[in-house]
């Protein structure tokens, strides 16, 4: 009796320890087995920051500040908040005389201008070759002035005038006028009525300086008298003729 006691205890203290291995060496391989590399994927993002991000020109851009904007970027945004009157300035200032390409860039930028802030901003360099009137007179002056179309971008050019710099702006559209009038009508109708009204009041100011209104008004009525025009031009020509006439006097007649 005391020997089965004895070889149950034994059975008893084996299986314990038996189970006790095995136990041990499941945890182990347990703890061994890593996860799929694919699982790791979205941790390995967290730990390294957000998701890089495409950048405007294709490229994929660290994420962080230094990604979010590429330097030709952010020039852009820079130039294209700079005010207008700024930018004509520059480039005023850095044109050399034959500087077509200079002139033209400095051109587009032009019916975008309010003469009046261009003044107020840079009228008082200590150069003294920066302001309105230097401007003015500059394209007054520069032969590519009057080539081609470009007198278009000028006609747009009237907000802020006013006194000696309306009298140097009519200088200039008056004497487009007087060389070649079939163009200045061709162009000045792109404009709006209210835009028309006003260059040809300036035009007509500056050629009664120049021209007797009579004789201005017949020439300009016979130049046009027997032509073909659209209904915008048709109302450049009456506009021309009646801001002229508006300086007939009794004394001039």
């Amino acid at each position: 009796m005391r020997a089965v006691k004895v070889v149950l205890t034994i059975f008893f203290m084996t299986a314990i320890v038996t189970g006790y291995i095995i136990y041990d060496s499941g945890m182990s391989v347990s703890i061994s087995v890593k996860p799929p590399s694919g699982d790791n994927t979205g941790e390995q993002s967290r730990l390294t920051g957000a998701t890089d991000r495409v950048g405007a020109n294709g490229t994929i851009n660290p994420a962080g500040p230094q990604g979010a904007l590429t330097p030709e970027g952010a020039g852009e945004a820079e130039y294209a908040d700079i005010p207008v009157e700024q930018r004509i300035y520059d480039l005023f200032k850095s044109i050399d005389g034959d500087d077509e390409e200079g002139f033209n860039e400095l051109l587009n930028l032009l019916p975008g201008i309010d003469w009046a802030l261009y003044e107020k901003k840079h009228g008082d360099a200590e150069d003294g070759t920066s302001g309105t009137m230097e401007l003015l007179e500059w394209l007054t002056d520069n032969p590519f002035t009057t080539r081609g179309e470009n007198m278009y971008k000028i006609f747009q050019a009237t907000k802020g005038l006013d006194g000696a710099f309306a009298d140097q702006y009519s200088m200039l559209v008056g004497s487009f006028f007087r060389s070649d009038g079939k163009r200045f009508v061709r162009l000045l109708a792109r404009l709006d009525e209210k835009s028309i009204d006003e260059v040809c009041r300036m035009t007509a100011y500056n050629n009664y300086f120049h021209v007797e209104p009579e004789e201005a008004v017949e020439s300009t009525t016979a130049l046009f008298e027997s032509k073909e025009l659209s209904a915008s031009e048709r109302y450049v020509v009456d506009a021309v003729v009646k801001a002229i006439g508006a300086y007939i006097t009794e004394e001039s007649t």
